[in-house]
């Protein structure tokens, strides 16, 4: 028997409505917002990257400055240092770590564990503050003593940077009748530029 007319026009409203209920759920009428691609995360990542792309990064650095040390030999003008560690994103736009600093000047190369500040400017760009120790006995040449280094990095890659230390040169030793380093350790400035990431790895 067909439908009484109110039922057949009750019926089709019911339909519409779940067309339109159909049509306004954000998760169907949007289809492509259930498959946007997140940004990646990772807690360990092997560049510098900011808090908000990883939690920790390894520190891999290679950079090469030169000194004010006066020397008749060209190489001893220059600090090499090669640096490897680890630091955690602390904030927003800041990161702290740790990293083992080899820095080989004058002839000597020495160790220093560092500290490591970042402070994260816009972008990939950054500021960077190291503060190292290296310790040596009175006949060892190159660093002692505390260094420091402020760096500037438009990436995660390159960076340029200018710092200060202390560079020991021995001129002789005697033993008898009394032993006695003739040594001169003096404040030196320098800068540089260096290598992140790959880069520092491959350098």
């Amino acid at each position: 028997m067909p439908l009484p007319t109110g039922n057949r026009l009750g019926t089709c409203e019911i339909m519409a409505m779940a067309i339109l209920i159909f049509a306004a759920s954000p998760a169907l009428a949007e289809p492509s917002d259930s498959f946007a691609v997140a940004r990646p995360y990772r807690t360990i990542a092997f560049t510098p990257n900011r808090a908000d792309r990883c939690a920790y990064y390894f520190v891999t650095e290679f950079s090469a400055s030169v000194t004010s040390v006066k020397s008749q030999d060209r190489v001893d003008r220059f600090l090499f240092t090669d640096a490897m560690g680890l630091m955690r994103n602390v904030g927003h736009s800041q990161a702290a770590g740790l990293s083992i600093d080899s820095h080989l000047a004058a002839g000597g190369w020495r160790f220093a564990p560092t500290l490591r500040f970042k402070q994260w400017l816009a972008g990939r760009r950054s500021l960077d503050l190291s503060l190292g120790y290296a310790s040596a006995n009175l006949e060892q040449e190159g660093v002692v003593g505390p260094i420091v280094d402020l760096r500037y990095s438009p990436n995660g890659s390159f960076y340029a940077q200018a710092g200060a230390c202390r560079i020991r040169n021995v001129s002789g030793i005697t033993y008898y009748p009394q032993y006695h380093v003739y040594e001169q350790s003096l404040l030196q400035v320098h800068a540089g530029i260096g290598l992140g990431g790959v880069g520092g790895v491959v350098s």
